[in-house]
């Protein structure tokens, strides 16, 4: 028997908590799926765009007939400006799925601290004001962030005929890691000049994920599934002081896959997220702002697949991003519209062909700047 709801539940649980996660696949399926991408966004008036060329790569391998093994791993290099600069690594993510029963499932996973750590200030700041802002989603938005470790399991009930029900929950560890090092001198009070080296462990606080979806087959056409996941984050520590408490995170996604004739078919995706307040440390402890600076944040996707040859085809692709930006030094709405096309070419029963390319446009802080991005990707998938 097929575990059912894959496409829904556990997609989710390991396609969205780790941007380098591989989604589960039938039993017995196994696949080494690997591209190249760039990513640009440039900002007006800012004069350079910032870039980033990475390599995403997948590797899903069927132990038995119950288990895969999964790695992730995703080399990139990104630039701003001239010395402005990153050319390393993400973290190495493995990950045993084990068919419990034919309903659940046990997820358990390590990831391996191979990323680039102790980044330099204009590393930091490019990594951290510019790759890691959620509406550009660039593939690699953070390098390093040292040893993890996961594990979970989820169970799938099939309510009716047509309608399956699965829910999970999911632990992550994080451990320490130091993120920035540098170097300055000054004078002391004894008139002599010194020297310092900023290098603080920073400790992420671990996650709990609780999630449930639905699939709905209402025809042979057509298909919905829906998903939520709560999240709850543990306090982060630089050097054993409390300093950060995300706020709790809430999500869904509601899907459709609808075939309008043969070989033919449109793939739609909506997603809503929001956060509660984080804890900042103010004074000696930890305390809520009066505001809460987590804007909803809201994107829909789809893909219109207008040409078919065989397993080839040719897809229309569509983009848009809404993110409510309220922190105070950059207040104001993130948004993007754009789309492009998709190429798949089934060169045999083995070896897929994957291209696509997206152009992006739109502005930041409602409308203060004006933005323009452009998204390509060429890889393949081997499956075996």
């Amino acid at each position: 028997m097929r575990f059912r709801c894959a496409s829904t539940v556990m997609i989710l649980w390991v396609s969205t908590l780790f941007a380098q996660d591989i989604p589960l696949v039938e039993k017995n399926i196994g696949y080494l799926q690997t591209g190249i991408s760039y990513q640009m966004w440039k900002v007006e008036p800012n004069v350079d765009a910032i870039n980033q060329v990475a390599l995403p790569t997948y590797l899903v391998y069927p132990v038995s007939g119950s288990v895969t093994f999964n790695v992730s791993q995703t080399p990139a290099m990104s630039w701003w400006r001239k010395d402005e600069r990153i050319i390393s690594s993400s973290d190495t993510w493995a990950q045993l799925n084990i068919m419990l029963t034919d309903h659940a499932l046990l997820n358990v996973g390590l990831a391996l601290p191979t990323g680039k750590t102790r980044l330099d200030t204009s590393q930091f700041t490019l990594t951290q004001a510019m790759l890691s802002r959620p509406v550009y989603q660039y593939q690699l938005p953070q390098y390093g962030q040292g040893f993890a470790a996961k594990s979970g399991i989820s169970y799938v009930i099939p309510l009716a005929e047509k309608i399956f029900l699965g829910t999970g929950v999911q632990y992550i560890y994080r451990s320490a890691y130091y993120p920035l090092e540098f170097s300055y001198d000054y004078y002391g009070m004894d008139g002599l000049m010194h020297s310092s080296t900023v290098n603080e462990a920073y400790k992420p606080g671990d996650e709990i994920n609780i999630l449930a979806g639905v699939d709905f087959l209402a025809n042979r056409d057509l298909s919905l599934t829906l998903d939520l996941m709560y999240s709850y984050y543990f306090t982060d520590y630089l050097d054993d002081l409390e300093v950060f408490s995300s706020g709790q995170r809430f999500m869904a996604v509601a899907s459709m896959q609808y075939q309008v004739t043969y070989g033919k078919y449109v793939n739609s995706r909506l997603l809503f997220r929001t956060k509660s307040r984080n804890e900042l440390l103010q004074q000696s402890h930890l305390q809520n702002p009066a505001t809460n600076y987590n804007g909803a944040q809201v994107e829909f996707t789809a893909d219109y697949k207008f040409y078919e040859s065989g397993d080839s085809g040719v897809l229309f692709l569509f983009d848009s991003r809404f993110y409510r930006n309220k922190y105070t030094e950059t207040p104001g709405n993130d948004l993007m519209i754009g789309g492009g096309v998709g190429v798949i070419y089934q060169l045999n029963r083995k070896f897929t062909l994957n291209l696509n390319a997206k152009y992006m446009f739109g502005s930041l802080n409602s409308g203060e700047r004006d933005a323009l991005g452009i998204i390509t990707y060429l890889g393949f998938t081997m499956r075996y």
